[in-house]
């Protein structure tokens, strides 16, 4: 009995190999190895323009793009940091003294809760925009501001 299950488990496995390797094409299809969805590959148009970044440079590029958009965005909004403590927005001010910043180029705002403060910019110019967003990390991050002000 235990060399019947023998002789048919290595016939199944015999069955098997030569299915895989397409041997028993006319009776049954070959698996496709390797393509399981071609339709997508024939549906590409014009992959010759797809280029593969690294991870350095598709950080970059994500930066600069965010850069370009924060200073777009800029033009008709505002962009504020936030929200701090009162000890928490002299660091923040004085860092942002420390990169060049002079003092008038922001202003402080009270959060939504009253021992918060938010630093802001009031439609800041384009190269404002951009030197808010080259900040080193240790200055506080600009986002635009929301639209309910």
């Amino acid at each position: 009995m235990l060399r019947a299950a023998v002789l048919a488990v290595l016939a199944a496995n015999l069955l098997f190999f030569a299915w895989a390797r397409g041997w028993l094409a006319p009776m049954w299809p070959a698996p496709s190895h390797g393509q399981r969805e071609p339709q997508r590959q024939t549906a590409q148009v014009r992959p010759e323009l797809i280029n593969v970044l690294s991870a350095r440079a598709a950080s970059a590029a994500v930066a600069a793009a965010a850069a370009t958009s924060l200073a777009a965005d800029a033009a008709d909004a505002c962009l504020e940091a936030g929200p701090f403590s009162p000890a928490e927005a002299d660091a923040a001010e004085a860092s942002l003294q420390q990169a060049g910043l002079p003092r008038t180029d922001w202003e402080r705002r009270q959060a939504s809760s009253p021992d918060l403060i938010m630093l802001a910019v009031d439609r800041p110019s384009a190269a404002l925009a951009r030197q808010l967003q080259a900040l080193p990390d240790t200055a506080p991050r600009f986002r635009p501001c929301p639209s309910t002000r």
